[in-house]
């Protein structure tokens, strides 16, 4: 039972990020360049279902999992941001599931965070998501 409960609430997240989240990013004449953080199977469509209109880009380690990223697509990680992009590039940055998957030492999310920082343009955001559970969570 705990583990349907637990799925059950993981698309309860996803629901509320695609269909809550999304769409009010997507709808913000602000919003024109979107990086997405982490690719699998159930990110593919995000760019062009959700934010068709935009600059969409993705990011991923993982060499293998490009063929779920954007036509723009980098491999690389999120910690070496500015290597890879201008600063003040992005109007939005969104790294969810990110942390606690990838993002696992504290020294890590600090260089994560401050080049994402650096690569969002004035009043930028940055969308971070994270599974809330403590084995989960490496810098509490």
């Amino acid at each position: 039972m705990k583990a349907k409960a637990k799925a059950a609430r993981l698309l309860e997240d996803r629901k509320v990020l695609e269909q809550i989240i999304f769409p009010t990013y997507a709808s913000d004449p602000a919003i024109r360049t979107v990086l997405f953080v982490g690719c699998d199977f159930y990110t593919e469509h995000y760019g062009r279902e959700h934010f068709a209109d935009h600059t969409f880009w993705t990011l991923e380690p993982d060499l293998s999992r490009k063929r779920f990223g954007a036509p723009l697509h980098v491999t690389g990680r999120v910690e070496q941001l500015g290597q890879y992009f201008s600063p003040g590039l992005f109007d939005l940055i969104v790294c969810n599931g990110v942390y606690g998957w990838g993002l696992d030492r504290a020294d890590d999310c600090e260089q994560a965070f401050a080049h994402c920082h650096a690569c969002l343009a004035v009043g930028g955001h940055l969308l971070l998501g994270w599974n809330d559970m403590p084995r989960l969570d490496p810098v509490p």
